[in-house]
């Protein structure tokens, strides 16, 4: 899956982790899948107006912070 930024920076995830490309610098950032955070496979990228990302996963709704990487998730049965 791929999603820009409303920064213009590209998410790329697969089924074990979601990366964030900065074209300015040209660095990659690593978001790897870990319990309790990012976990499993993620279906669909979204930013709220606050900046925050929204990632669907397999195992429910994570809201991420992109400048700390905190993750807060949701999770469903």
């Amino acid at each position: 899956m791929l999603f820009k930024g409303s920064d213009g920076n590209l998410w790329i995830s697969s089924d074990h982790f979601l990366d964030r490309f900065d074209p300015v610098t040209e660095v990659f950032t690593h978001y790897p899948s870990a319990p309790g955070g990012i976990e499993g496979q993620v279906y669909h990228i979204s930013q709220d107006g606050e900046g925050k990302m929204w990632l669907a996963t397999d195992h429910g709704l994570v809201k991420m912070d992109p400048v700390t990487g905190k993750t807060v998730r949701d999770r469903h049965d």
